[in-house]
């Protein structure tokens, strides 16, 4: 019960800190509203891109919350491949991606970034003392 709950506040506090972690404001925006292009890949149980559970994976999830947030704006969500989504964020082709590309110093990156289901985590036995165990 408690790795729940941990794991519900991550997610809480991803989208707290994506929602106020940029300048979102600009006076063009109460004019017109900016649109903000999202990409998602078909990478179940993130991002499901077809059938009935169709943008109800984890991160689709995470991306709504965001959406929702962002008062005054429209979104827009666009599928592609995962090359192509990190050739856009590399160009600063004005999209988001609410996954994750480690290791790209050129990326914007919040810790933690996306809540995964329970997995386990191998690690070395000498240094298990340093997880508590």
């Amino acid at each position: 019960m408690n790795t729940r709950l941990k794991k519900r506040g991550c997610i809480f506090f991803l989208a707290f800190f994506l929602l106020f972690a940029g300048p979102f404001y600009s006076a063009e925006a109460a004019e017109e509203p900016e649109i903000i292009t999202w990409l998602v890949l078909d990478l179940p149980p993130l991002f499901i891109t077809e059938g009935p559970d169709a943008g109800n994976g984890i991160a689709d999830r995470v991306q709504k919350m965001i959406s929702h947030g962002l008062k005054g704006r429209c979104s827009e969500t666009r599928v592609a491949n995962a090359s192509r989504i990190a050739m856009e964020l590399s160009e600063d082709r004005k999209v988001c991606f609410a996954g994750e590309f480690y290791g790209n110093p050129a990326f914007l990156n919040s810790i933690p970034t996306i809540a995964l289901p329970p997995h386990n985590l191998i690690i070395l036995k000498e240094n298990a003392h340093l997880f508590g165990n």
